[in-house]
C-alpha cells in the first residue's frame, strides 16, 4: 500500500472516530434527557417544568446540530489535510520514481523537479547526488573502457610496428650483410688492378733477369766446352801449341766478358729473389686481408702487423701519390676478427690516397699512420694531407650511402661498413677529424681486455642466440 493511501486512511480513520465519538455523546444526552423526562413524577409537572424539559430537549437537539456540524467539519478537514498531506508526499516521491527510471534507462540527465527541504526534498537531494556521481563513474567508466579500447589498439600497432620493425631489422641486417660482401667485392675489383701492377712489376724484372741468366748460362756453357776442349788436347799438344790454345781460350773470355758475368750473376740472382719476394708478400697481404670472407672465429691480432699488410695491399693507391710514414708503437694483441680489421685499415688508407690525389698538386701527399695504447684501448691514427672534409660533410660521412665522389667512382658504404666493424662488432670507437684545410684523421679504438668467450657471446645475441658460426 501507498504512503499516500495509508495517511488517506488515517485521516479517514480520525474523523470516523470523531463522528462516532459525537455520536456517543449525542446518544448519551438524549438518554439523560428522556430519563430525566421519564423520572419527572406527572404529579409534579406543571407549565414550568413543561418548559424545563423543553428547554433542555431544545438544548439536546442544539447540541445534536453542533456536534453534527463539528463531526462534519472534523471528516472534511481530516479528508482535505489526509489529501494535501498525501498530494505533498506522493507527487515529489512520483517525481523521483520517474527519475529514478530514467535514471535506470541510463539517462544520467534526468532532472529532479523537488523543491521541498523536508525529508522528501533532502530525499531528492541525495538523488542529484547519486545521479552526479553515477554519471562521474559512468563518464570515468566511459573514459576507462575508451582508454582499454584505445590502448588495445595502440598495443596492436605497436606490435604491428614491432613485428615491422623486426621485420625490417632483419632485412636490414640481410642487406648490410650484402652491402658488406658487394662492398668486398669492389674492394677485389679495385684491388685486382692493384696486385697486377705489383706482381707484374717484380715478376717483369724476374723475367728480365732470368732472360739474362740464360743468355749467361748459354755463354758459360761455351767457355765450359772450350775449356774441355783444351784440356782433352793438353796431352797430345806440345807446350808451344797449348801457349796458341790459351790465347784463344783468353780471348773468347773477354768477347764473352766473363768477368763481367761473373760479377753480376750474384746481383741478378738477388734481385730475382727480392722480386719473387715481394710478390710471394703480396699474396700473402691479400690472403690475409681476404680472411673476412671465412667464417672463422676470433683470434689474437697485432694491429702493426695489420697496417703493414694492409698498406702492402694498398700499395697500388698509394704508390705515386703519397709518402707513407709509419710510427708503430709496441701495442698488445688484441682478440678480433683480423679481416674485417684489415678491412678498415685498407679502407681507411684508400681513402686517404684518393683524397690527396683529387688535389691538384705537384709534390706527393703525405698518410702518416701511429698506433699506440691508451686507456685499455689499441689505438690507431690514420691521417692525411689532404682536402679535408667540409663541416657541412663531417657528420655524415659515416652514415651509408653518403659520399662526395662523382657518379660511379664511390658506393658510400666504405666508411659506413667500417664504422659498424668497429663499433658494433668489436664494442670500439671510430672518430673523424677533418680542421679546415688541414687534411683528415681516423682514430679507430680496439679495447684490449675483451677475450675469446665474451666476443662469442655478443655475436650469439646479434644473431638471436644462434651460434652458427657467423663473425660478428
Amino acid at each position: 500500500m501507498r504512503i499516500s493511501q495509508r495517511l488517506n486512511l488515517g485521516f479517514l480513520a480520525i474523523a470516523m472516530w470523531a463522528a462516532v465519538v459525537g455520536h456517543i455523546s449525542l446518544l448519551k444526552l438524549k438518554q439523560m434527557s428522556d430519563q430525566l423526562s421519564s423520572e419527572v413524577p406527572k404529579s409534579f409537572e406543571s407549565i414550568e417544568m413543561t418548559e424545563v424539559v423543553r428547554k433542555v430537549r431544545a438544548s439536546t437537539e442544539s447540541t445534536t446540530r453542533v456536534v453534527f456540524v463539528f463531526t462534519l467539519v472534523a471528516l472534511v478537514l481530516a479528508l482535505s489535510s489526509g489529501l494535501f498531506i498525501s498530494r505533498s508526499i506522493s507527487i515529489p516521491l512520483a517525481q523521483l520514481r520517474a527519475a529514478a527510471a530514467k535514471i535506470g534507462k541510463g539517462n544520467l540527465n534526468a532532472e529532479i523537479k523537488v523543491a521541498s527541504k523536508d525529508e522528501i526534498g533532502l530525499l531528492a537531494a541525495s538523488y542529484k547526488r547519486m545521479a552526479n556521481d553515477l554519471k562521474r563513474t559512468t563518464t570515468s567508466i566511459d573514459n576507462l573502457n575508451r582508454e582499454i579500447v584505445e590502448r588495445k589498439k595502440a598495443e596492436e600497432t605497436v606490435s604491428l610496428a614491432y613485428e615491422e620493425l623486426e621485420n625490417a631489422g632483419r632485412e636490414l641486417r640481410e642487406m648490410q650483410s650484402q652491402q658488406v660482401q658487394d662492398a668486398k667485392l669492389i674492394s677485389i675489383g679495385q684491388l685486382a688492378a692493384g696486385v697486377a701492377h705489383e706482381l707484374n712489376t717484380p715478376i717483369g724484372f724476374v723475367t728480365y733477369n732470368l732472360e739474362t741468366l740464360e743468355n749467361y748460362v748459354t755463354k758459360m756453357q761455351e767457355l765450359l766446352e772450350m775449356y774441355g776442349k783444351l784440356f782433352g788436347e793438353i796431352e797430345a799438344l806440345e807446350r808451344s801449341e797449348l801457349l796458341s790454345e790459351a790465347v784463344v781460350v783468353r780471348d773468347a773470355r773477354n768477347s764473352m766478358q766473363i768477368d763481367h758475368i761473373l760479377e753480376n750473376i750474384t746481383g741478378l740472382l738477388d734481385d730475382s729473389r727480392e722480386g719473387l719476394e715481394r710478390a710471394t708478400n703480396v699474396v700473402k697481404s691479400l690472403r690475409g686481408f681476404s680472411r673476412i670472407d671465412k667464417l672463422e672465429d676470433l683470434g689474437k691480432y697485432d694491429i702493426n702487423d695489420g697496417v703493414r699488410t694492409s698498406v702492402v695491399v694498398a700499395g697500388y693507391e698509394i704508390k705515386g701519390v703519397a709518402d707513407i710514414e709509419m710510427e708503430l708503437s709496441e701495442v698488445p694483441e688484441i682478440i678480433c676478427n683480423a679481416g674485417q680489421v684489415n678491412q678498415v685499415l685498407l679502407n681507411l688508407l684508400i681513402n686517404a690516397a684518393q683524397a690527396i690525389k683529387s688535389q691538384e698538386r705537384d709534390d706527393k701527399g703525405r698518410i702518416k699512420i701511429r698506433t699506440y695504447a691508451a686507456d685499455g684501448d689499441v689505438v690507431c691514427e690514420i691521417s692525411d694531407s689532404g682536402p679535408g672534409i667540409r663541416p657541412d660533410d663531417l657528420p655524415h660521412v659515416l652514415d651509408p650511402f653518403f659520399t662526395t665522389k662523382a657518379v660511379g667512382q664511390g658506393t658510400g658504404l666504405g666508411l659506413s661498413i667500417s664504422h659498424d666493424i668497429v663499433v658494433a662488432k668489436h664494442k670500439g670507437k671510430l672518430l673523424v677529424e677533418s680542421p679546415a684545410g688541414k687534411g683528415t684523421k681516423f682514430t679507430m679504438k680496439l679495447p684490449v681486455h675483451r677475450d675469446r668467450g665474451e666476443a662469442n657471446r655478443e655475436c650469439e645475441v646479434e644473431n638471436h642466440g644462434k651460434s652458427n658460426g657467423v663473425v660478428c
